[in-house]
């Protein structure tokens, strides 16, 4: 970090990423300007007590007419002509002034539009960052992001390699954040490793005693509970030395009357894609065996990774009509089950990538696991199925498997999940959360039971385990067997902290 004078400071987003930045600056309650630049784009952050309340871009899908548009909230003749669409303020005044709109469901727009563009800035590997505590925001533009689920979903989908090159050393220690009221529904592992803390300032070395998950489950849930806001991180090298905080802290700071918009060219509104079926001749078999083959969500839909989002809608629409699974539920059983499992892939793919936020992301996500792959063949890592090797794809296809579960692809989860459990029947987690995605099938209900008692009968003290069946019993309205476990569970773990929340709640309903 490099400093121009003493209430500016600089860095590389290389050298710290703008994730564990905004925490450091919500941490220290810091109010200013992070400004971002990663040629031609450019950003800017404005923090109050350490909350990001605003942001601008220069990038024109981050315009507000788009979210306004993509919400169905204006009616764009009403816009043309009466007002510059590509200026955020005057654009609401207008529609206010107009009575097209209400302020509430303005707000919920220009919500989304800050959270995009948090959520685009996140994803810059390389570029630079100045903060400076001089320049704020009108209160008036304050909005409410959730910053700490956006932080929280990003971390979730790092690739374990970039996760691993964030923790320098065993002695970095953590401590639990006093709760903040945010409904942060945290996965059953990352809750398990946070109540591992209790009062304690526990290091790396210590949790990776306590904790009886592989070792890069451990590290990826610290960093999830790390950039969600539920831990703190202690003897790490950070962005703000404690003379930099002292500065700030002492500065007389005032108020920027206007936080000007970044200029942008004037540019007509995006007109809407257009969402018709393409023409497309493929056969079943065809169609089932390029789907089931696919590794990447361009693949399923038969596409080049740089299709525009009009091909992407159109394409979707075209496989949906000629393959939805409505149109062969007089096929053989077998059948029926491909075109079922094969039509969750595509919707999925679909979601993903209809919208620039979802596709940069998922872009994001491939690409760096590319990268990851790259970076072990060139260090010469083994890749065959056994020893090191097989531990690293039971975890890959759990993580993925979870992933698929939390965005109710349960084919998917199934999947991936069972390949786990294959390369690693003695784990008790992956057994856990095979049965917990197999629960999602009606017809396979006595299975997952089964799956999850033997989970917990392999790892009794395992909270997050335990969770997970008692997830089991309350979606099946059981609520006097949930209520069993976690009485069984807390004899074996008195005063666990969720157990005992949630006991409470089921017996008060």
């Amino acid at each position: 970090m490099t400093q121009q004078n003493t209430l500016e400071f600089k860095g590389t987003i290389s050298a710290i990423p703008l994730g564990e930045l905004i925490v450091e600056i919500g941490q220290t309650r810091l109010s200013g300007s992070l400004r971002v630049s990663r040629d031609p784009q450019r950003a800017i952050i404005y923090f109050e007590e350490g909350r990001p309340v605003y942001c601008v871009s220069n990038a024109r899908q981050h315009r507000l007419f788009g979210k306004l548009v993509e919400r169905k909230l204006v009616d764009t003749a009403r816009i043309n002509g009466n007002v510059d669409p590509v200026n955020d303020f005057e654009l609401s005044a207008f529609l206010l002034g107009q009575g097209l709109i209400t302020k509430e469901l303005l707000d919920e727009a220009v919500v989304a539009q800050l959270e995009s563009i948090l959520i685009d800035t996140l994803s810059w590997t390389e570029g630079e960052w100045t903060f400076t505590p001089l320049a704020r925001v009108r209160q008036e533009l304050h909005q409410k992001i959730d910053a700490h689920r956006v932080l929280l979903d990003y971390a979730r989908v790092l690739p374990l390699q970039i996760v691993r090159e964030r923790f320098r050393s065993v002695e970095e220690a953590f401590s639990v954040n006093e709760p903040t009221g945010e409904d942060l529904r945290l996965l059953a592992h990352e809750a398990d490793v946070e109540m591992r803390f209790g009062d304690l300032r526990l290091t790396l070395a210590d949790l990776r005693n306590a904790c009886a998950m592989p070792e890069d489950a451990l590290l990826q849930a610290l960093y999830v509970l790390w950039l969600g806001g539920r831990l703190t991180r202690h003897d790490w090298t950070s962005a703000f030395t404690p003379a930099a905080l002292a500065a700030i802290g002492s500065a007389r700071l005032a108020v920027a009357k206007k936080a000007a918009p970044i200029p942008v060219k004037a540019e007509e509104p995006p007109k809407p894609e257009p969402e018709k079926a393409a023409d497309i001749k493929i056969s079943l078999e065809e169609y089932l065996e390029r789907v089931e083959n696919a590794e990447t969500h361009y693949e399923v839909l038969g596409l080049a990774s740089n299709a525009n989002v009009g091909v992407i809608k159109q394409t979707y629409f075209g496989l949906a009509k000629l393959f939805h699974p409505d149109r062969y539920h007089k096929e053989k059983a077998a059948t029926v089950k491909r075109v079922q499992t094969a039509f969750t892939r595509l919707a999925h793919a679909h979601e993903t990538l209809k919208t620039r936020e979802g596709r940069e992301a998922y872009d994001i996500k491939i690409r760096r696991e590319a990268e990851a792959r790259e970076k072990r063949r060139a260090a010469g890592q083994q890749m065959g199925m056994s020893g090191d090797k097989q531990t690293e794809n039971a975890f890959d296809s759990f993580v993925q498997g979870k992933e698929a579960f939390a965005n109710e692809d349960y084919a998917g989860a199934i999947s991936n999940l069972a390949r786990a459990v294959h390369y690693q029947p003695e784990n008790p987690l992956f057994k856990a959360y095979f049965g917990r995605a197999l629960s999602a099938d009606d017809r396979q209900r006595h299975r997952a039971e089964a799956e999850l008692q033997a989970a917990v009968r392999m790892d009794p003290k395992n909270a997050e385990i335990r969770m997970l069946l008692v997830d089991f019993f309350m979606d099946f309205n059981m609520a006097k067997r949930a209520e069993g476990e976690l009485k069984r569970f807390l004899e074996i773990v008195p005063g666990h902290r969720e157990a005992t929340a949630r006991l409470s709640r089921i017996g008060s309903s």
